[in-house]
């Protein structure tokens, strides 16, 4: 039979999309990723998905979450990450792995820290 769903709006930035919720669905979860250049924003573990390019960010810029209804937020957590640029001495200093040798058909792992 016909599978029922509502059309719910959802922008991000100048960028929309629709996404199509089921009845089982009593909760959207949203889960955004935010770079220097860009922002991604995944709707119910990417029903929807959204990339957003962006001008860097700074240390205040400020992000928000907006609902065209009563939304009750029950949870929301912030997972800081770090840089992915490192220094020649982090370069350097990092564990280098080699194969040694090859041994009826088994390669030999040597590790230098």
């Amino acid at each position: 039979g016909a599978v029922t769903f509502y059309k719910v709006p959802v922008t991000c930035g100048k960028y929309k999309d629709t996404l199509r919720l089921v009845p089982k669905d009593t909760s959207v979860q949203l889960r955004i990723y935010v770079d220097n250049t860009f922002s991604e924003a995944y709707f119910q573990n990417g029903r929807v998905a959204m990339t957003v390019p962006q001008a860097t960010l700074g240390a205040d810029t400020r992000m928000a979450l907006f609902a065209s209804g009563p939304t009750l937020v029950r949870s929301a957590t912030v997972f800081p990450m770090r840089s992915i640029w490192v220094s020649s001495d982090e370069v350097r200093q990092a564990p280098r792995i080699y194969p040694a040798s090859i041994s009826n058909g088994v390669e030999k792992i040597y590790a230098y820290v």
